[in-house]
């Protein structure tokens, strides 16, 4: 694992560590394995890379394994987008106008290719 990549999962397991809830249900983290493994915490995307999301600290939140699982690649309703400003403030507005400018692109792309 390159420097940059561990320096990264470090600040990723800080925030883990320091999560006490699931930023989707609210819910508490159950942090031992086994049955409720389903409820220890992990980390999320929440703009999916799948769509143009970075893994840039603002974009990170830390859910249940469940939810995470059950989010998929599913993009945020407009209320989760709300709530994610409130939460992340000016970063979040960053990384929401960084992600749409890779969707943005690749949209372009696709309109080419469809011509």
């Amino acid at each position: 694992m390159n420097e940059a990549k561990a320096e990264r999962h470090a600040r990723w397991k800080k925030m883990r560590d320091k999560a006490e809830a699931c930023y989707w249900c609210g819910k508490p983290f159950i942090r031992h394995f086994g049955p409720d493994a389903n409820f220890a915490p992990s980390i999320e995307h929440f703009i999916p890379k799948a769509h143009g999301g970075s893994n840039a600290e603002a974009n990170i939140v830390v859910a249940h394994n469940d939810c995470n699982t059950r989010r998929g690649t599913k993009l945020p309703t407009r209320a989760e987008i709300a709530r994610y400003l409130e939460v992340k403030g000016a970063a979040g507005k960053v990384e929401l106008r960084q992600a749409m400018r890779r969707i943005a692109s690749f949209v372009d792309a696709v309109r080419d290719l469809a011509k």
